[in-house]
């Protein structure tokens, strides 16, 4: 996986895109949740962008909340104004690390494709 760490990594600045909608939803995802990284995976991190390109983000926060309840908050937090369509799946980091040693292929093919666009600093 490309990794990208620091304060919210800037995919503008790093040269990896130049959508402003996908900025903006990343720097809500940010504000908005208690994470420790968010992803982009898909075709916007293939680089692949269309007309109708939605963003692609898998979140991994420490969390007691069930899915729905995540879910739920990502809709809070992305706004009935979001900047552009989003597909967001959060994850604990218990849930990430099973998951990878279960073999699960999405989550495998987020972890060689993917490009990390925020890190909390440790």
């Amino acid at each position: 996986m490309r990794v990208r760490t620091g304060e919210p990594a800037n995919p503008l600045q790093q040269g990896l895109l130049d959508d402003p909608r996908l900025l903006e939803t990343i720097r809500r995802l940010v504000a908005g949740l208690g994470r420790e990284r968010i992803v982009l995976f898909g075709s916007l991190a293939r680089g692949e962008v269309h007309e109708d390109t939605d963003a692609d983000l898998l979140v991994v926060q420490r969390t007691q909340a069930d899915r729905i309840e995540r879910g739920w908050k990502v809709q809070g937090v992305l706004g009935r104004d979001r900047p552009m369509a989003a597909d967001v799946i959060v994850l604990t980091p218990e849930e990430w690390e099973s998951a990878l040693a279960d073999g699960d292929p999405i989550l495998r093919e987020i972890e060689e494709e993917g490009v990390t666009v925020y890190e909390r600093p440790r």
